[in-house]
């Protein structure tokens, strides 16, 4: 099969499970705008918070893919059942541990970040009850990751598909009420997520007992998972750092930014929510091509492996540019239905008819990522990763601020993301002119 077609089948089939955690978010900030700017500022000062808890996730969920592949490719059931009761156990209990930090701390926190008086209560509550659902969510996130692993993938983008419908139902309802119930406000949304994630988490258990037998495995032999937990702790521990790198940028971008007003809060949050729509098409690529670039690597197919990276190459160029069509166009609606406050819906016009454009340097970051981990490149990540939030993103953000106050910011973050293709384009150049994919001719 050709390379271009072999990538887009396999985007195609996880778009789905990425586009469904997106969107479930997406519903989040639209119906939680409708009740006012203090309860979308209250949202923009929770979400680095929620990304931050959601980036350890996905290091447990990248390393269950990787270590039940493993597993699989052996075809020892004993084996993928061990590895699949352990990378569980071990989501569990981070997430737990995390949940009771944040129950006693989640004031604390949200504080250090400029929450104040009324929007401080609202993020605080919404945070805590959403942190109940936190474990749950571990196990839908980990279990679809094991689900896609076994070759069940339409399966664990289905599951995602229906939690974020619901969900979507949920908000309006337990938000805004129904008869003579005025509902709960803000608080209601989190308590829709948590619902909508337990009910996930149950089906996501039945379908892996299904699939892979759990009821067989023996629990009384739970001391064997401790040799188990140290190989995941060492590799989910490097992906995980990897992945609160920008998280935690994001939390200082947000405490810098209170100074600004919660208007301005309210806009970083959305322009933070809703940029994950379009890189959910580059991390559904970045999930075809890890793969791609290992298996033809592995085989000598080094021809087939610099195609697909020149694919990848080529696609993020069409995706920047029809993204950024789309959002001119809808930099009108976009404002205005998020919000109505001034302040706000200016900042967000002003974003989404310029900036834009220069998330085609996060698409070259996120590839470069890709095909350094596939050749067991994770340390390059990481310096890569230090580089654009130490010397690109947050400098920008400062100095964008002290010269033009809350726009200069957003200016500021295409500046970083301008830098941030640079310096992706030229890492993909090394692997190709001494690199990995040096011997290719394509």
């Amino acid at each position: 099969m050709p390379v271009r077609a072999q990538l887009l089948r396999a985007t195609k089939h996880s778009l789905l499970g990425t586009l469904s955690i997106v969107l479930f978010n997406l519903a989040d900030m639209w119906f939680i705008g409708r009740l006012g700017l203090d309860e979308l500022a209250a949202l923009g000062y929770v979400g680095p918070i929620l990304l931050i808890l959601i980036s350890v996730l996905i290091g447990c969920e990248l390393t269950a893919s990787i270590l039940l592949s493993e597993a699989l490719g052996k075809s020892k059931q004993v084996e993928v059942r061990s590895t699949l009761v352990g990378v569980l156990s071990y989501g569990l209990t981070i997430t737990l541990v995390l949940l009771l930090v944040g129950i006693f701390f989640s004031e604390w926190i949200v504080q250090a970040l400029g929450a104040q008086t009324s929007i401080l209560e609202l993020a605080n509550t919404y945070l805590q009850v959403w942190l109940y659902g936190y474990p749950a969510l571990a196990v839908c996130l980990i279990g679809t990751s094991i689900l896609r692993a076994g070759g069940k993938t339409k399966l664990a983008g289905y599951i995602l598909l229906s939690a974020t419908l619901s969900n979507t139902v949920l908000d309006p309802v337990f938000i805004f009420g129904v008869g003579d119930w005025v509902g709960w406000g803000m608080e209601g949304a989190a308590w829709a997520s948590v619902l909508t994630r337990v009910v996930a988490a149950i089906f996501v258990i039945y379908y892996l007992n299904l699939h892979f037998a759990l009821r067989e495995y023996n629990f009384s032999k739970l001391a064997s998972l401790y040799t188990l937990w140290k190989n995941i702790v060492g590799l989910a521990s490097t992906i995980t750092f990897n992945r609160l790198i920008i998280p935690c940028a994001t939390a200082i971008a947000t405490a810098y930014i209170s100074q600004f007003g919660k208007a301005s809060v309210a806009a970083f949050g959305v322009i933070n929510v809703l940029q994950t729509l379009p890189i959910a098409f580059i991390l559904a690529l970045n999930g075809a091509l890890i793969p791609f670039l290992r298996q033809n690597a592995s085989a000598g197919n080094i021809s087939r492996a610099a195609q697909s990276v020149r694919f990848s190459l080529f696609f993020i160029a069409v995706w920047a540019g029809a993204q950024a069509g789309l959002f001119f166009v809808l930099s009108d609606w976009i404002a205005s239905h998020f919000t109505t406050e001034k302040n706000a819906t200016t900042l967000l016009h002003f974003y989404y008819q310029y900036i834009p454009i220069s998330m085609i340097g996060i698409g070259l970051f996120l590839v470069n990522n890709s095909v350094s981990y596939s050749f067991k490149q994770g340390p390059r990540v990481l310096k890569l990763n230090l580089i654009r939030v130490l010397f690109l993103y947050l400098p920008c953000i400062f100095v964008g601020g002290e010269l033009g106050a809350d726009k200069g910011v957003l200016v500021a973050l295409g500046v970083a993301n301008v830098g941030m293709g640079i310096v992706a384009l030229i890492s993909i150049s090394q692997h190709f002119k001494k690199g990995c994919l040096r011997i290719a001719r394509v």
